[in-house]
């Protein structure tokens, strides 16, 4: 299986997780906690209701991917969007979290946490390799991206 989610939903998710104090690993893992719960309801509602890049919604299987779970599988998307849709700590907080990643530019971002987040995201679904290996990939990229940075190369 192919895990995929758009870049600016990774970076979506992960300023939800920063707005919220819920780690990565919770909110793409199996803890079903109110903290946690919450996380999920605001991500699906900043990702439902507020557009990308290119003015994209995003659709629920690619929700889901963000959320750790199978593209086939997305009723935790659902249910999350359902739950923040009454909910307005859900709405407040989806409103803050845009107004600080509409600005951000997707193309310049970390391509570190990025990488982890997406090989996070493979190793839990078991389509990709170990997260070791992910991890040292994503160290690998990271070293490139700032040697060129360092020479001025594009």
């Amino acid at each position: 299986m192919s895990v995929y989610a758009p870049q600016w939903l990774l970076h979506w998710a992960a300023a939800v997780c920063d707005h919220t104090g819920v780690g990565w690993g919770d909110f793409a893992g199996p803890t079903r906690g109110p903290r946690v719960a919450l996380a999920r309801e605001v991500f699906a509602w900043l990702a439902r209701e507020y557009r990308g890049p290119g003015n994209v919604r995003a659709s629920f299987p690619d929700i889901a991917v963000v959320m750790g779970r199978d593209r086939a599988s997305h009723t935790t998307a659902v249910t999350a969007y359902s739950r923040a849709r009454h909910n307005p700590e859900a709405h407040a907080i989806a409103a803050e979290v845009h107004k600080q990643v509409k600005s951000l530019d997707h193309a310049q971002a970390d391509p570190l946490a990025i990488a982890d987040m997406t090989g996070f995201l493979e190793w839990v679904v078991g389509a990709g390799p170990p997260i070791h290996e992910v991890q040292r990939r994503a160290r690998a990229t990271l070293l490139r991206v700032r040697m060129a940075d360092t020479r001025g190369v594009a």
